[in-house]
């Protein structure tokens, strides 16, 4: 009797809708045989049991196979929750109903204000979409140190010090996925007196 694959756990439970993320499912029972076709193979599915929307994981994106873990490199797909599924060669398979789910990315629309001080402490409403916990707001190359969320579209940054002009302003989610625009902020100097005329007048 050879047992069946059995999935225990995915670990991360989320990445980027871009793809990359290496993601480990742990187990038993996963073969790793010599050639492809002595191998567990591993499906990402909207149903998997139906076998319906499914995407097999290609022989170049599985990164280690053991027999109690499979690591794996995401592909591009749309966002939302997908099944996580591994069929042996001989035909036993296991899942897990929606174990993996695939972050939008972040979409930068705006900011207001759109310019302050060079010495920072400006608060500034980031608009845009796809923005998740966690998230890093930059102006320039510099983060803000303070970044509250407002709503699913809006978060509240604080900028930093920075030189006087225009900067980009970028966003980047936990999961590594960035946005940007360039030109967006404005840093203004104070003003620098360096001379008074006339230097006397009367009393």
């Amino acid at each position: 009797f050879v047992p069946p694959p059995e999935i225990q756990g995915i670990s991360p439970a989320a990445g980027t809708s871009l793809g990359g993320t290496a993601v480990t499912i742990s187990g038993a029972g996963f073969w790793t045989g010599a050639t492809p076709s002595q191998r567990s193979q591993v499906y990402l599915c909207l149903d998997f049991a139906a076998e319906e929307g499914c995407q097999q994981i290609l022989a170049a994106q599985v990164l280690e196979l053991g027999e109690e873990s499979i690591i794996f490199q995401t592909p591009s797909h749309l966002p939302g929750f997908v099944d996580v599924g591994v069929i042996n060669p001989d035909g036993q398979q296991d899942f897990l109903g929606g174990a993996y789910y695939f972050n939008k990315p972040p979409v930068l629309t705006g900011v207001s204000p759109d310019s302050g001080p060079t010495g920072g402490g400006t608060i500034v409403t980031v608009t845009g979409s796809g923005f998740m916990s966690g998230m890093k707001v930059f102006f320039g190359d510099a983060e803000s140190p303070d970044v509250t969320p407002a709503s699913a579209q809006q978060v509240l940054a604080v900028t930093p010090p920075g030189p006087h002009g225009l900067v980009d302003v970028s966003v980047e989610n936990p999961d590594g996925t960035p946005d940007a625009l360039g030109d967006l902020f404005q840093y203004i100097a104070p003003p620098n007196i360096t001379a008074m005329y006339p230097t006397s007048g009367p009393e």
